[in-house]
């Protein structure tokens, strides 16, 4: 009797917990889309400091060290201290330790192709002056997925492994914002604006997301983009049944811009 009732408990105990989280889960929601509406009002494609102070959250920002040893972008992701998100990888770290092979004629040709389309001292891009137009930054945004996770790279098995394999991410079959984000997330005017490609991790809430922006860019501010699509990508990601253990979303977002872009 005792053990069944010990059991009968613990079940309640669970099932307590689970309601409490839920609960968690769904007033988050709430305030983030309030915050997101808020931010959706602001007239400028900057978010800046005084902006952060009329929103219902509290928003720290902190400039992450760059991880130049490995290629492990989440250590103990379970362990909710600052670095244990995120942890960008630079491009010494990967380039030094897992560098392109280009020994395949295929590879080495669709390489020569992509870098024509991309490179910023390609002549043929000068005399376009297309550096932050759509088109151009879409060929970036390809070329980031392309460099992930197709080409194969030196240090792999055999030689034949693409950075997918090697660090876990991978871009999910299927991913949507919510509906009410995203009308927001693709700006059909000046400056434009999009989430292009996401990658993801199995078993954790972490998320990539490739984002490009035709503004000239200012580094002294976030750009309002940039903010909405984390947001919103919180907010999807907080609401996914398969995901109900998690009350944290890290989001990575790499930005693809002439003046900001990096890739390796």
């Amino acid at each position: 009797m005792f053990r069944s009732l010990s059991r009968f408990t613990g079940s309640l105990a669970r099932l307590r917990l689970q309601e409490d989280r839920e609960a968690q889960r769904e007033k988050a929601f709430d305030i983030l889309c309030e915050t997101f509406t808020l931010l959706t009002k602001i007239p400028s494609v900057y978010v800046k400091p005084d902006d952060f102070l009329s929103l219902p959250v509290k928003v720290n920002i902190k400039v992450l060290p760059l991880n130049e040893v490995t290629t492990e972008e989440t250590p103990g992701a379970t362990v909710h201290a600052d670095l244990d998100f995120f942890l960008p990888l630079s491009h010494e770290s990967i380039s030094s330790k897992y560098k392109m092979n280009l020994e395949s004629p295929e590879v080495s040709k669709r390489f020569s192709q992509v870098n024509q389309l991309t490179d910023g001292d390609c002549p043929r891009i000068v005399e376009l002056g297309c550096w932050n137009k759509p088109g151009h930054l879409e060929y970036l945004a390809y070329r980031v997925v392309w460099e992930a996770d197709e080409v194969p790279r030196m240090g792999t098995d055999g030689n034949s492994r693409p950075l997918r394999v090697v660090t876990g991410w991978k871009r999910p079959p299927r991913f949507a914002f919510a509906p009410r984000f995203r009308p927001y997330l693709h700006t059909h005017y000046s400056p434009d604006s999009e989430p292009t490609h996401y990658w993801v991790k199995s078993g954790l809430s972490h998320i990539k997301i490739a984002v490009y922006n035709t503004s000239n860019g200012d580094p002294r501010f976030l750009l309002r983009s940039e903010i909405l699509t984390i947001i919103a990508a919180i907010s999807t990601r907080l609401m996914d049944k398969e995901l109900e253990d998690h009350l944290i979303i890290p989001v990575r977002k790499p930005l693809l811009h002439y003046t900001r872009y990096r890739y390796c």
